[in-house]
């Protein structure tokens, strides 16, 4: 199964995450999950993460696609 915001392949303990109000799984991986996170419960933080940090931090992460 692979990540539903950045298309990486989930590890096994990504597939287990489920999101803590729903119960549902959250098919995305570790670090996407954090940016999530933050974008719920610390908005004033989340709010000075821009897109172009994202993207070059999961490219570090994982590697051009």
């Amino acid at each position: 199964m692979r990540c539903k915001a950045c298309d990486v392949i989930l590890e096994g303990n990504e597939l287990l995450r489920k999101d803590r109000v729903t119960g549902e799984h959250l098919d995305l991986c570790g670090t996407c999950s954090a940016h999530s996170d933050d974008a719920l419960y610390r908005p004033d933080e989340a709010e000075d993460f821009g897109a172009e940090e994202f993207i070059e931090e999961m490219i570090a992460d994982y590697g051009e696609l």
